[in-house]
């Protein structure tokens, strides 16, 4: 993948080539590139927005010393259970519905690029138990000990 520069930047009044930096792609974010442009082209994309509530779920999170993410991963599992059809990826004609809900868990390396470990089956779990596998996960990715089924 290479670096399209935008309009501005193809306007040789208001910039040049030093406007930006070419940086070439280490091999993990080459893969995360390519597997971010193949996930838009298989699996269907929405936006839903709704406005929540959250000072019951901010008193639960403050008690347990937990952040956000685990409730907001724990509401995600729960709806992809309850609507199953929203679950699920295009495959040639016809739309894949997944029986399990598998969440990915984008983890930063710093600046060795991005990984997306899985919780698998998230919709069975309590958000504690989201919680610690999520913990789990990045302290694996962050040191190098994912393994594939991660």
């Amino acid at each position: 993948m290479q670096h399209e520069p935008t309009a501005r930047e193809n306007n040789a009044t208001s910039s040049t080539a030093a406007d930006y930096d070419v940086l070439p792609f280490n091999s993990i974010r080459r893969r995360t590139a390519a597997h971010m442009v193949r996930s838009k082209a298989v699996s269907p994309h929405t936006l839903c927005s709704i406005e929540v509530d959250y000072v019951q779920v901010d008193r639960v999170r403050r008690v347990a010393k937990l952040t956000y993410l685990p409730f907001v991963a724990k509401a995600v599992a729960t709806a992809l259970r309850d609507f199953p059809h929203i679950n699920a990826s295009v495959a040639d004609e016809a739309l894949l519905v997944h029986h399990r809900v598998n969440l990915g868990i984008a983890v930063n390396l710093d600046a060795g690029g991005l990984v997306v470990p899985v919780v698998h089956d998230a919709d069975t779990m309590s958000v504690t138990t989201i919680a610690e596998r999520i913990t789990d996960i990045a302290a694996r990715a962050r040191s190098k000990r994912l393994t594939l089924d991660d």
